[in-house]
């Protein structure tokens, strides 16, 4: 009789410590090598050798190393552990997909942890969860302001030789930012200049009005120079692939500076 405690052939048939010897021990098929095989699917051997190497059963899915009993349920929509649950049938969805920040999720299934929506006045644009909604609105935005024309926000008087800046970005994707701003007094004709401080990739551009929304003076620049006296400007930025950004700009005005 073959028995495994032995290196010999000790039944005569040429081989030695086959499958099937007296002590031999059940090792399940074991495609995916996770260490759990078919329970179906065995065979009694001296030594575990590929793809009988599994010394447990209940693999299943022996296609994937990630399902196997006893491993961790995480949104995916399998059942990882072999328990007959899958998802947030088993684990609640706090523990399967923890919170994010602006955020609020769900577990989708194949699709893994995604972001359902974002909290006010956030937007999600890298599309990566473990950062939630990663991206904050303008201060104009946030104030309800600056979306439209005729909501565009004052920015007062300049007077001469004063400059100021205003910064921003473009969220969501198709939006403009409108600002108003007129030169102060003066008895002479000064220069009127606008210009990105920053401008990265050069993504922004202008539009720029006289005294009302119909009167427009410049189309698609990044910067402008006019010599004026008492004027009212309206200016629209926006970016021409009309793609949101998070990248910020900052717009300068001045009056008699340049």
């Amino acid at each position: 009789m073959e028995v495994c405690a032995t290196a010999f052939d000790d039944n005569c048939n040429a081989f030695v410590n086959e499958d099937g010897a007296a002590d031999c021990v059940k090792y399940f098929y074991d495609a995916d090598g996770d260490g759990f095989g078919d329970s179906n699917n065995w065979k009694c051997k001296c030594l575990p050798s590929a793809p009988y190497s599994a010394p447990a059963s209940g693999d299943c899915d022996d296609s994937r190393d990630f399902i196997y009993p006893g491993a961790k349920e995480i949104c995916n929509g399998f059942d990882d552990n072999c328990n007959g649950s899958t998802d947030t049938n088993e684990v609640p969805l706090s523990t399967l997909c923890p919170a994010v920040a602006n955020a609020a999720s769900q577990c989708a299934g194949l699709s893994g942890c995604q972001i359902v929506s974002c909290d006010s006045g956030w937007y999600d644009l890298n599309g990566v969860y473990s950062d939630g909604c990663e991206v904050q609105e303008d201060s104009g935005d946030l104030s309800g302001r600056g979306d439209s024309c005729s909501d565009r926000i004052g920015l007062g008087l300049l007077q001469i030789g004063s400059s100021l800046q205003v910064q921003g970005n473009m969220l969501p994707a198709g939006e403009s930012d409108w600002y108003t701003v007129s030169e102060g007094t003066s008895t002479t004709q000064r220069v009127f200049d606008i210009r990105f401080l920053s401008n990265p990739l050069t993504g922004y551009q202008i539009d720029v009005y006289s005294t009302d929304c119909a009167t427009q003076i410049a189309a698609g620049v990044t910067s402008l120079q006019r010599s004026t006296l008492g004027k009212t400007y309206i200016i629209r930025v926006f970016r021409p692939d009309g793609q949101a950004s998070a990248d910020s700009y900052t717009l300068q005005f001045s009056y008699g500076v340049y």
